[in-house]
């Protein structure tokens, strides 16, 4: 059957990304996560119902996320060495926001979150390389990113900071405008994303994504 193109498609995602003026506490409580950091929804856009809240906010320090998970049920499970195949968080950074670019440069960034099987522990985190082409990528500890999970009534929240060192052409000043992208899977909700789902193979496309702008 052919692919219905998701209705996101027909237009380019383009929304700002707060400025926070110190590091949020990397714990895993999100009441410090204004709603003015709070991403829009994108798959309400195509028709489908949101599951978790995903915030996003930037300084000159680098770059910060956090998400709730609401309405999860069933027990959390990681596959380290197939990720995607479970419950995970990943998300795509592009330094310069080559929306005519087709294939990732060296200023393309794949984050992957696993949060804890069991519900207890840290979440583990990986850096996929994109830079080479199609396909999955070596998985490395990136250094400069640190992370948080925290069980709650309705599921769970992550959170986590992303170092400037660790976000190669990082430069707020001279490139405000970052591609970006994220795709939550969850083994009981299904998968939520900002831009299309994975049967587009946007994976290494960074014309797929969406636009952050860094901005007060």
């Amino acid at each position: 059957m052919p692919k219905r193109v998701p209705r996101t498609r027909y237009f380019n995602i383009a929304v700002p990304c707060r400025h926070r003026k110190t590091r949020p506490r990397i714990d895993g409580v999100l009441k410090d996560w204004q709603k003015k950091y709070l991403l829009p929804d994108m798959v309400a856009v195509d028709g489908r119902n949101a599951f978790a809240d995903f915030y996003l906010a930037w300084n000159e320090a680098g770059i910060y996320l956090a998400m709730d998970v609401k309405g999860k049920a069933n027990p959390i499970t990681v596959e380290e060495n197939q990720f995607w195949t479970a419950d995970c968080l990943e998300v795509w950074f592009d330094m310069r926001d080559a929306r005519a670019m087709h294939h990732a440069s060296r200023y393309c960034h794949q984050f992957v979150f696993l949060p804890p099987a069991g519900s207890k522990g840290k979440p583990l985190v990986r850096q996929v390389d994109i830079t080479r082409g199609p396909g999955k990528g070596q998985m490395h500890e990136p250094d400069g990113v640190s992370a948080a999970f925290k069980k709650t009534d309705s599921g769970y929240a992550l959170e986590a900071a992303i170092s400037a060192e660790a976000l190669h052409g990082f430069d707020p000043v001279e490139h405000p405008r970052l591609g970006f992208t994220y795709h939550i899977n969850d083994t009981h909700l299904g998968a939520q994303y900002w831009s299309v789902d994975k049967r587009f193979r946007f994976m290494d496309n960074p014309s797929m994504w969406g636009t952050v702008v860094l901005s007060e």
